[in-house]
């Protein structure tokens, strides 16, 4: 081996061991082993990748988990009070945080929503199990650092523009979104708080470091803009939080959370993927509407669901062993699904 090759094999091996990447349809999660931190990725196409951020990635850490057990704050990073795990599952990624009094599991699941062919969100689901012998007052806070919507509306909660400090209270309002200046907006976070998640005991919209800075809340301020001077300038995020649980030893609470690329528009129904991804594309398909009323928009979703299986057919080839029976029949039935529909673009 030569001397090149052999850098490109220590550097590629070093990177599995300071990563980790999941990619399903739209939505890709990195790990950063050493950080501890998951950066959410979206891109507009497949057939040609460019894979862009959600939230602020430079400096992952920024977007943080914490909890707040019996008064005492704990933020979900490596070292500290917790000890990190990370794990690649078969729709997405585990983490494990392992702690003497509690230990914290956050699984990200990949998710199709309604009006798309391909997996373009995710479920969040955060379980706190109490370890200790007395009950645990938990709350638990997620800081989302977004960036996308800084050079025009900050947020839009209900397609109401927020540019300075705000809150929701409950589920007063059906989602929030940070999304680039498209329009339509073709990139952004849609944060869900309708049905199907848990809904969150209120959520603040304010200045990261404030945020960041702050113990666990902030004094809310009406109005404020997103400016710390002379620190941070135009710097907004999100804290989502949900408090007031009473979890008796031994007994765990668990949320549930979703997010979406901002085209889902909701996630009212979406679905959960299943163990095989090949498998993911074959439901996406064969649920089309029967009667088309817009021929131009089930084109559209089955050249994305046509894209999707190739991309996941060139990783397969990459480690032939791993392909199953079940996945082979998967890509035969989306064939056989797809030519059968030809007929109606002829």
């Amino acid at each position: 081996m030569g001397s090149v090759a052999k850098f490109l094999f220590l550097f590629l091996s070093l990177m599995s061991l300071t990563s980790l990447e999941v990619t399903r349809g739209r939505i890709r999660l990195n790990y950063d082993r050493q950080r501890g931190s998951v950066i959410i990725s979206t891109t507009e196409s497949l057939e040609n990748p460019r894979w862009i951020p959600l939230t602020w990635s430079r400096d992952p850490t920024t977007t943080m988990m914490s909890i707040r057990l019996n008064g005492q704050v704990l933020n979900l990073q490596p070292g500290g009070q917790f000890r990190l795990e990370a794990s690649e599952e078969s729709n997405g990624l585990l983490l494990t945080y392992q702690g003497t009094k509690t230990d914290v599991l956050v699984r990200y699941e990949f998710l199709t929503t309604r009006y798309s062919s391909i997996v373009d969100g995710l479920r969040l689901t955060v379980e706190i199990t109490n370890k200790d012998s007395r009950d645990a007052r938990v709350d638990f806070r997620y800081l989302i650092d977004t960036y996308l919507g800084e050079q025009g509306n900050h947020f839009l909660v209900d397609n109401l523009e927020i540019n300075k400090e705000f809150r929701i209270i409950g589920r007063s309002s059906q989602s929030w979104v940070s999304a680039r200046g498209d329009n339509p907006p073709q990139v952004g976070i849609l944060f869900w708080l309708g049905d199907g998640v848990t809904p969150p005991t209120r959520t603040i919209f304010a200045n990261w470091k404030r945020l960041r800075d702050s113990t666990w809340d902030i004094p809310f301020s009406e109005g404020r803009d997103f400016s710390l001077a002379p620190y941070s300038f135009n710097d907004s995020a999100v804290a989502v939080y949900y408090e007031g649980m009473i979890i008796q030893p031994e007994s765990k609470q668990t949320l549930v959370l979703a997010l979406s690329n901002v085209t889902a528009k909701d996630l009212i129904g979406a679905r959960i993927g299943t163990e095989s991804a090949l498998a993911d594309s074959f439901e996406s398909t064969v649920e089309a509407p029967s009667n088309v009323n817009n021929l131009l928009q089930l084109l559209r979703r089955d050249r994305e669901t046509v894209l999707d299986l190739i991309r996941k057919v060139n990783i397969k080839m990459n480690n032939p062993d791993s392909v199953t029976s079940d996945e082979i029949a998967a890509m035969r039935a989306i064939l056989r699904e797809l030519e059968g529909r030809k007929k109606i673009f002829e």
